[in-house]
């Protein structure tokens, strides 16, 4: 199977332990009640557009033309935490109020006017997370996260401005 097919199918060789990256199967639409549920843990995120599917008629990633292939699941942004519940909150209120602080991407998004741009608003954006035992972990997942993206597409995620170099250190 190519990497790009087990891209597409959240079907990914690299397991650590308990953690494998096909655990981000579960997408959660990015609002408060869903916030509510994630656990205050360290951990590795990701978020993403979604859309209507003319076929099937349900609400899926939105694909996103990178340059090297088209990122189905549409991924905006990768991100490691301390607390997942605080970051992903931080999104979401920077998204949300023009002028918010505190999480990059979110600012960029909502400060930016980027979601209009987009032809999307609040409730386009999904997001999944994976619980870790440490920001270690979290920091490490995020890391082979990027690399994994960046090997595919030849650039990170359209929110992502830096690059997690620990990926790379064998």
């Amino acid at each position: 199977m190519s990497k790009l097919t087990e891209w597409e199918k959240w079907n990914f060789s690299l397991d650590k332990g308990k953690e494998r990256l096909n655990d981000f199967n579960n997408w959660h639409i990015l609002n408060y009640k869903n916030i509510d549920n994630i656990p205050e843990k360290p951990g590795v995120y990701i978020l993403a557009q979604r859309c209507m599917s003319l076929v099937s008629k349900k609400l899926e990633a939105k694909p996103i033309n990178r340059f090297l292939n088209s990122d189905t699941h549409g991924l905006l942004d990768i991100g490691e935490a301390v607390n997942l519940k605080l970051r992903i909150s931080q999104f979401l209120a920077c998204v949300s109020k023009k002028d918010t602080e505190g999480h990059m991407a979110g600012w960029r998004l909502g400060s930016l006017n980027l979601l209009s741009k987009m032809g999307c608003t609040v409730n386009d954006l999904i997001f999944s997370y994976l619980p870790l035992a440490s920001k270690g972990k979290a920091y490490e997942w995020e890391g082979i996260l990027l690399n994994v993206y960046f090997d595919l597409f030849g650039e990170l995620p359209p929110l992502n401005y830096k690059f997690n170099w620990s990926a790379f250190k064998d």
